[in-house]
């Protein structure tokens, strides 16, 4: 069979071939998966394998979209426009709806897979967990540099304002929390950075910034930074959005 699965893989990226094999794939599920898998071992094109997933119906195609690998490997290519399309068709009808700047803005763990939802990085430095019923709860010990949270973004270019909503459990003034916006995995392309304020009630606090056109893709991540003296920092983050400054209605 895996002899078999290469041969269709190589006929899928003849042109001649393509429909032909597509068509095929879509009435055979477990042969769409190994083509798939062997298009994506040989780095083919992600149109093809796009096309060649798309062509399952219903939640079998989402699925499978999910499960490939297809959205990672467009994001490792810089295809983040496709990779985006790939994340959206492997969502449940559900959480369509809920699709937005930010996914999962309240923190309610919606499906869907990373990068596009949230990525929670609990570590011996630091605990991230979900709050029931909505919110993120954070605790940072404050000793060393801890990566807390990020999700990538697609934004069009534009101007834009980040928000965030978050309130103390019990934090320490020396230990920061703070948000800081790149240009995808470029970290010397700074959009914008703000401290979560250390506030006993809701506080919102955020950034303006600007999405240029050689910015395909944008990644937030919170963080934690120690303090000359080392304390640790408790928080519950409540929501986070983003305005569209040249379009706020």
């Amino acid at each position: 069979r895996p002899q078999i699965s290469v041969a269709l893989a190589e006929l899928a990226q003849e042109p001649a071939a393509q429909s032909s094999i597509i068509a095929f794939a879509s009435r055979q599920p477990l042969w769409r998966q190994s083509v798939v898998s062997e298009l994506l071992r040989s780095k083919a094109d992600p149109a093809l394998i796009f096309a060649l997933l798309g062509g399952a119906d219903g939640r079998t195609g989402s699925t499978l979209v999910g499960q490939s690998g297809l959205v990672a490997t467009l994001v490792a290519r810089g295809r983040y426009d496709q990779a985006y399309l790939a994340w959206v068709a492997a969502l449940p009808a559900s959480a369509l709806t809920s699709i937005g700047y930010v996914y999962d803005d309240h923190f309610r763990q919606l499906p869907g897979a990373l990068p596009f939802n949230w990525t929670l990085a609990n570590s011996p430095d630091a605990s991230v967990d979900f709050v029931k019923g909505g919110g993120l709860e954070i605790s940072y010990f404050g000793e060393k540099p801890a990566h807390l949270l990020d999700q990538l973004w697609v934004l069009p270019p534009g101007r834009y304002r980040f928000i965030a909503t978050a309130h103390s459990l019990g934090s320490s003034e020396s230990s920061k929390i703070g948000w800081t916006l790149f240009c995808g995995d470029d970290q010397t392309r700074l959009l914008g950075m703000a401290e979560v304020p250390v506030a006993s009630k809701p506080v919102s606090r955020g950034f303006a910034f600007a999405v240029t056109a050689d910015c395909p893709a944008q990644r937030l991540s919170l963080d934690g930074t120690p303090a000359e003296i080392s304390g640790a920092a408790e928080m519950q983050i409540r929501t986070v959005r983003i305005v569209n400054l040249d379009s706020p209605g």
